[in-house]
């Protein structure tokens, strides 16, 4: 139970979103400082959570260089769709593919891997293909030769969206580990 000005609260700056697209509640965590949402009744948003954990599961300085990028963005008030900018979640998507095109890659592409051995009927949730490969990975699957510091990762994803990402006309895909353009996106 939340009860305003209640001291054994673990949560503040609650904020119901009921009207919202996807009906949320916003808060932080007292202990932690940290801004959370709660979703309800989104099926497709807890296997997305599932994905996002699969991936950061990986390597240890994916959830680091997730987490600096996202302070980033806060900090300079560029991470708010209601603002009209860039959600938490499309930055932790911008990582996941800036480290799946590093050379050698940080993440493989875990829509792609173990997709011939499935059904993908098993995995479809309100129209949309849901699968990614959730378990461990073998050194076969997936070689684990990228050595980069979180600093140089850093880098790595202004270097890219800076210099090398064509905003115009290319979007981001997590689910084939490239970009792509937004053509042939249908976008």
């Amino acid at each position: 139970k939340f009860r305003k000005g209640d001291e054994h609260c673990k949560y503040q700056e609650l904020l119901a979103l009921p009207k919202a697209r996807v009906p949320i509640i916003k808060f932080k965590s007292k202990d932690l400082q940290i801004d959370c949402d709660l979703g309800v009744n989104n099926l497709l948003a807890v296997e997305n959570t599932k994905l996002l954990r699969a991936y950061m599961d990986i390597d240890p300085r994916v959830r680091i260089v997730c987490l600096i990028i996202k302070k980033w963005a806060k900090n300079r008030k560029i991470n708010d769709t209601y603002t009209g900018t860039l959600s938490s979640y499309a930055y932790v998507l911008l990582v996941i593919h800036v480290l799946q095109i590093q050379f050698p890659p940080v993440l493989p592409c875990l829509q792609k891997l173990g997709r011939q051995s499935v059904n993908i009927d098993d995995y479809m949730i309100d129209g949309y293909d849901c699968y990614f490969y959730d378990k461990p990975l073998t050194s076969q699957q997936f070689p684990r030769n990228n050595k980069r510091t979180v600093s140089e990762l850093v880098e790595k994803f202004f270097f890219y969206f800076s210099r090398n990402f064509n905003f115009k006309d290319e979007c981001v895909s997590v689910r084939l580990g490239r970009s792509m353009r937004k053509s042939e996106k249908g976008s």
